[in-house]
């Protein structure tokens, strides 16, 4: 069981690696350590998600906490409807954009963050395998809720009520959770929304719930081209990640739809801050200082730049594999506002979706790019020397920059890889640095591993 308990999360396979006895158990322990007894619980579409949420609860209920059970919702709603009803902890029954086999959990503490490496993962393993759980002073309670309506309400306000929009776009919920929201924006908002596999399904039938994975963009694309459709969108299972794809259905750089959502923002919060991550193409953080604000560098990953976006109080966090958060949602993902967003600015501009984000496509950006390597450090290290001219910086592996381009090396905490992103003014500068990381990289034994991440 041990392997269950990740950087940000709990998943594994069903039922090997999570099961009804041990979503019981950490059940037990989530209330042991938050201390908690107020719990407001979703799942997404999995088969067996309904059973795990039982087995939670279970456990839940019996080391003292209520526990509100508000059915099939998103990771993005569970996030903001916690503090829109005033709930203490949520926690959501997903494995997120992984396929049918796979299930899990994400747990949100009372001071609003994620039971995670950084915080509690290793305490509520501990207190599962020792069992380490006190007696309680009470038993729970149990009850149903249904919160959706009112999610869709609060979004609609945040977005500033948008009027009627006439555009054609296609938003795909990839049989995950998504669609009753999307319902809710059509019948506000949006008459020419086109949804598709909209009704949830644990067995993903359309296509992987992984929106980034081969193939799973092809049937919105096609829909896209059908209809003339000014573009379109494609959500994972559990809607805390969104991939947008241009009038000829081609998927679109989450940076440049990040570029497009600061403008937005920044409109609405003059001068705020917004926070993205390093690996992010210069053209973000350019834009951030054109509109006004104040951009602020972060670490890879969500946590990170959520943790930047607190600190800073920052209106918009923009991570690269396409997680958006906005501080009016408690700086938790907001997918749902992010396409009202976006579709606001179609509506305005009247122009597809490929001529928006065309002003961003300023640089050459090299995808994540992972090396299999066991002298990875050596080979940072080497990076180093090979560029005396570079700027250097230690934020997140090591960041090499110069006027005309960047390189950011990075090592996977869990494998022998080395992560590789660099940009270039051209295609040809890019072609030279990167000429010299894969030199470094060979000569050390290293080889490009099955391609890009991101």
């Amino acid at each position: 069981m041990a392997g269950i308990f990740k950087a940000y999360d709990i998943r594994g396979r069903y039922p090997q690696d999570i099961n009804e006895d041990n979503a019981y158990l950490i059940g037990r322990a989530f209330v042991t350590f938050t201390g908690t007894t107020d719990i407001m619980l979703g799942r997404d579409a999995r088969t067996h998600s309904p059973a795990l949420a039982r087995a939670f609860i279970k456990g839940a209920l019996e080391q003292g906490a209520d526990v509100t059970e508000i059915g099939q919702i998103t990771t993005s709603q569970m996030i903001a409807l916690r503090s829109w009803h005033n709930h203490n902890t949520a926690v959501m029954v997903t494995a997120s954009h992984l396929d049918a086999p796979f299930n899990g959990f994400k747990m949100l503490t009372g001071i609003g963050q994620y039971v995670s490496e950084n915080y509690g993962m290793r305490d509520v393993e501990r207190i599962v395998s020792e069992r380490a759980f006190p007696k309680p002073a009470r038993t729970g309670h149990h009850k149903h809720a249904n919160y959706i309506d009112s999610y869709v309400e609060r979004i609609l306000a945040v977005a500033g009520s948008p009027t009627r929009s006439e555009v054609t776009f296609v938003a795909d919920a990839s049989c995950g959770t998504i669609g009753a929201e999307l319902h809710g924006f059509k019948a506000a908002c949006l008459p020419n929304l086109i949804i598709i596999n909209d009704t949830p399904d644990g067995t993903f039938p359309a296509h992987s719930p992984n929106p980034i994975a081969p193939g799973a963009a092809d049937q919105a694309g096609r829909v896209i081209r059908e209809t003339n459709a000014v573009g379109g969108c494609v959500f994972d299972a559990d809607a805390d990640r969104v991939t947008f794809l241009d009038e000829k259905g081609n998927p679109i750089m989450p940076n440049y739809i990040s570029c497009l959502l600061v403008k937005a923002q920044l409109e609405n919060s003059p001068g705020a801050s917004i926070a993205y991550d390093l690996i992010s193409t210069r053209a973000l953080p350019e834009t951030i200082t054109e509109c006004g604000g104040i951009p602020i560098r972060s670490k890879v990953g969500r946590a990170s730049i959520i943790a930047q976006m607190m600190s800073n109080g920052a209106a918009f966090g923009a991570e690269t594999s396409s997680h958006m958060m906005f501080k009016e949602t408690f700086y938790g993902e907001a997918v749902g506002l992010a396409l009202l967003r976006v579709l606001e600015l179609l509506a305005r501009e009247g122009k597809p979706l490929s001529e928006l984000v065309k002003p961003y496509e300023r640089y050459v950006l090299l995808p994540e790019t992972n090396y299999r390597i066991e002298r990875a450090k050596e080979a940072m290290e080497q990076l180093e020397a090979a560029f005396p001219d570079a700027q250097i910086d230690y934020l997140d592996g090591v960041s090499l920059s110069w006027t005309d381009s960047w390189i950011v090396a990075r090592m996977s905490n869990t494998e022998p890889l080395l992560r590789i992103r660099a940009e270039a003014d051209t295609q040809e500068i890019l072609d030279v640095r990167m000429e010299t990381v894969s030199k470094i990289v060979h000569d050390l034994g290293g080889a490009l591993d099955g391609g890009h991440g991101h």
